[in-house]
């Protein structure tokens, strides 16, 4: 039994197709990230799962319980955690956990030994008594997932934990997931746009306009693509595209300000390039595929 089974789910908002035929799974205990850009549709496959949307056509499980005839079961078994902020800033860190527990149905010995547990396991002990306003972004977010795992959800939806946080605090919470994962034996699926964050995951799903593209390990994705990745930066990139394509047989993308082509024999065509296109190049790099470049191909059609 998997933690999660997605069968051809489909769903829209009035016209517009949010998600089209997704199907995907997940084991128990794996660390899952989908990626894809804004509007591609993580969040509505999220509320999905969580039971707050219908599927139109398709079914999905958690941990072989329906999220529609069995939507009271699967609600027991997740924990949730949307980009939206989802704590009283009023009320000091152990208030907002008792008010949480309260609606699981925890009480008195058994919700003060869950809250201690949790938040020691996220590093919250000496901030139980602090009001969530007086905190970082960084430690906000740790207490909005510390409340989610006072129900020791078994899978835990994690809707982009990092969005507003800067590097270092994007580093700490994810040694706190690893924590979630590892120790805890909880199942993670997470959404991200950032393929770092997607690299700490054992495997990973490519989402773009409501379409699941490809998953695979970050390995398994990276293969994909085979040989070198030309990048090369110019002032007119639509000048540099069309000579380019035009003196060389390859097919240049255009990406992040930047042109990306990809070439078997990368080391031999870089120096001839630059002799070609020298006044049009402001800058040109030759690297190993990366999951940016996995993903951009895949929504373009051009990788199998």
């Amino acid at each position: 039994m998997n933690a999660l089974e997605i069968d051809h789910i489909s769903f829209s908002y009035q016209k517009h197709l949010a998600l089209n035929d997704v199907s995907l799974k997940v084991g128990v205990g794996e660390r899952f990230a989908l990626v894809g850009p804004n509007g591609g549709g993580k969040s509505t496959l999220f509320k999905l799962i969580a039971t707050l949307f219908i599927p139109e056509s398709g079914r999905i499980s958690v941990f072989g319980s329906d999220s529609v005839a069995q939507a009271h079961v699967v609600r027991k078994s997740l924990g949730v955690l949307f980009q939206a902020p989802a704590l009283d800033k009023k009320l000091s860190v152990e208030e907002n956990m008792q008010c949480h527990g309260a609606l699981y149905g925890l009480r008195g010995a058994v919700l003060r030994r869950k809250i201690e547990e949790c938040l020691n396991q996220l590093g919250l002990s000496d901030r139980a008594q602090q009001r969530v306003e007086e905190l970082s972004g960084g430690f906000k977010r740790r207490v909005e997932i510390a409340k989610t795992l006072l129900s020791s959800p078994k899978l835990l939806l994690l809707d982009e934990p990092t969005t507003g946080l800067d590097p270092l605090i994007r580093r700490e919470l994810w040694e706190y997931l690893d924590i979630v994962n590892l120790e805890m034996k909880t199942t993670l699926v997470v959404t991200t746009h950032m393929m770092d964050e997607a690299e700490r995951c054992g495997r990973i799903g490519f989402l773009n306009e409501g379409k699941l593209l490809a998953t695979g390990t970050p390995s398994e994705l990276r293969e994909k693509i085979r040989g070198d990745v030309l990048v090369m930066s110019g002032k007119s990139l639509v000048s540099l595209k069309a000579k380019a394509e035009s003196q060389f047989a390859l097919k240049w993308q255009e990406a992040d300000g930047e042109l990306r082509a990809h070439s078997h024999e990368g080391r031999v065509l870089m120096p001839k390039i630059l002799e070609a296109l020298g006044s049009e190049i402001e800058a040109m790099t030759l690297r190993r595929p990366s999951l940016d470049d996995v993903f951009v191909d895949l929504c373009r059609g051009s990788t199998v």
